[in-house]
């Protein structure tokens, strides 16, 4: 819990230091970008249309425009998860702003580069550019954004170095007490100190801070649940059950509409270690299942959003490629006759309407079998095959099985699937492993079954299944007919491979073939 708070609060003090200084058109372009969420399709958007941006600045050689294209750039990357393209972007714009010798944009970029490194935990390189920001904002005077500066600095260093950690919130502190702030600083002070006292185990300090914290927000605000909880944790700790138990109810009634799924998460564990701790069993088995059921959502939400990232920024470069396309194609009719302008614009695009229904009809399937080659070959160069079975997440109870020797027999039966391929053959059985590894076909079934959550048939087709897909992405079997590499796979009959196949890849096999290479 305390690790997200850290997030969300740099991330804050990255948004709220554009208010410290004189607005121009770019940094109110800068301060929307950073501080509106967007749909997924917003995002989109706006990284087709920046990116065009960036294209005719660099055409135009405008350094200027160029790095404010690729800051936007790398905050919209940012929100997309996308770290590895949003640090690019945004080390391209600090060299430029640097080279203009902008102080104020090169800050942006400074405590945004930090930012970005915080969020993935690279605490080291994050310290490098928030050192840096605080040397140019001393420069210039920037004293609001100092301040910020100072909680962030302590933020980080609360993992490694306690007494910098309250040496930096100390000068915030300084600077709140010596400026009239609004209440969300104070607040920010007060609870970043509170976290850092409680990481250090100081309960009772930790909680001071918190109760000075807690009263500068009212329920509708998005940190108001996660503080009333922070305080029931802290009273949790300290043997004050009453307070906490008052508390934690005070945070299941904040605003749910700006809850996340986190807050009531934590929210329900605590109630389930308050009951466990007054031996309530019933109660503490309640708030338990309400935490799994939240702890589960956010897992799978991770997932689902992953995806949708992912899939975002394919389409992107899609309408990037369409947008040039088009570009191009009124660039060869811009010095004819309007009315032949016209016409062109029309065909264009009528063919762009008819391209995208087309799309939306195919992209569903296509999509399965392009996503299913793309992870067939990154397995390929990247992972394990042994390492990724062991992962699979349990979905079953534990059955009567001796712990001991059951991962060594797992990793046995793993190794007849990854080293010695016996699922090639197509008489390949759980009494054959069973006869393999001396012991009885029960007793295999339920040691899969408790490492993997499936049967040994689906562990069998899974893997037969996997083979079929590699044989298929591979060149060197483009003249192999479906039915030998099915054979080869270790199936017995073409009906049963292509039921198997739709069922666990969600297309026919024939329908695989023809778009693996899109």
């Amino acid at each position: 819990m305390k690790n997200i708070l850290i997030k969300i609060f740099i991330l804050i003090s990255f948004f709220s230091f554009s208010q410290t200084v004189v607005i121009t058109e770019n940094e109110k372009q800068y301060q929307k970008i950073s501080r509106e969420n967007y749909t997924i399709g917003q995002i989109n958007s706006l990284l087709v249309s920046y990116k065009d941006s960036l294209n005719i600045a660099s055409n135009n050689k405008n350094i200027k425009e160029v790095a404010f294209s690729n800051l936007i750039l790398s905050k919209l990357y940012y929100k997309l998860g996308a770290y590895n393209e949003s640090i690019n972007y945004g080390n391209f714009a600090l060299k430029d702003y640097e080279k203009l010798n902008d102080t104020i944009f090169t800050m942006y970029c400074l405590i945004g580069m930090g930012a970005f490194y915080g969020d993935i935990q690279e605490n080291e390189i994050a310290l490098e550019y928030f050192l840096k920001f605080e040397e140019l904002a001393i420069q210039s005077k920037e004293t609001m954004a100092l301040a910020y500066n100072y909680i962030n600095m302590a933020l980080i260093y609360s993992d490694t170095d306690y007494k910098k950690a309250i040496a930096y919130i100390d000068k915030a502190d300084d600077f709140r007490i010596n400026n009239k702030q609004d209440k969300y600083f104070n607040f920010y002070v007060f609870n970043s100190r509170a976290n850092i006292y409680f990481k250090q185990g100081d309960y009772e300090k930790a909680l001071n801070s918190f109760l000075e914290a807690y009263p500068l927000l009212d329920s509708n605000h998005f940190f108001y649940a996660s503080s009333c909880s922070n305080i029931a944790e802290t009273y949790n700790k300290l043997g004050f059950i009453d307070s906490a138990l008052y508390y934690n109810n005070l945070a299941l009634k904040g605003n749910p509409e700006v809850q996340s799924m986190n807050n009531f998460a934590n929210t329900y564990a605590i109630f389930t270690d308050i009951y466990l701790k007054m031996q309530i069993v019933d109660s503490a088995r309640v708030y338990f299942e309400l935490f799994k059921k939240y702890n589960d959502s956010l897992i799978l939400n991770k997932k689902i959003e992953y995806v949708s990232k992912l899939k975002v920024i394919h389409e992107t470069n899609k309408l990037l490629e369409n947008n040039k396309e088009q570009k191009q194609k009124l660039d060869k009719y811009k010095l004819q006759e309007i009315f032949l302008i016209t016409i062109v614009l029309i065909i264009i695009i009528a063919l762009v309407i008819f391209f995208i229904i087309y799309i939306k009809l195919k992209l569903s399937y296509k999509n399965i079998v392009k996503e299913s080659v793309q992870s067939l070959k990154i397995e390929q160069e990247n992972i394990d095959l042994k390492n990724t079975l062991l992962s699979f997440e349990t979905t079953t109870k534990k059955s009567e099985i001796n712990i001991e020797n059951s991962d060594e027999i797992f990793e046995r039966i793993m190794d007849l699937f990854v080293k010695d391929k016996l699922y090639t053959d197509e008489d390949f059985s759980i009494n054959k492993v069973a006869e393999v590894l001396d012991t009885n076909r029960t007793y295999i079934s339920n040691i899969i079954n408790s490492k993997t959550g499936d049967s040994f048939v689906k562990l069998l087709n899974t893997f037969r299944i996997k083979q079929v897909k590699k044989m298929l992405i591979d060149d060197k079997n483009k003249f192999l007919t479906l039915d030998a590499i099915s054979r080869d796979a270790g199936f017995k009959s073409t009906s049963t491979f292509n039921r198997v196949f739709k069922a666990e890849t969600g297309v026919t096999p024939s329908f695989y073939v023809k778009n693996k290479n899109i």
